[in-house]
């Protein structure tokens, strides 16, 4: 959920006055280097290869 708010912050602020991300994983470019972010690569992809360049356009910190 915390991904999607981001994402919807970022790209439609003038939908929102405020929003609440408790635990939210919004640096994509990074996300793998957290205690389970390497669980995550293959439903995201690996951001140090070409799926940055997919990656990046729904990464709200990018």
């Amino acid at each position: 959920g915390g991904l999607l708010m981001g994402n919807m912050y970022t790209m439609r602020p003038d939908l929102w006055g405020a929003i609440h991300c408790a635990v939210p994983l919004l640096d994509m470019k990074r996300y793998h280097t957290l205690l389970a972010g390497a669980s995550w690569m293959a439903e995201y992809g690996d951001p140090d290869t070409d799926d940055w360049e997919f990656l990046q356009k729904f990464s709200p910190y990018h």
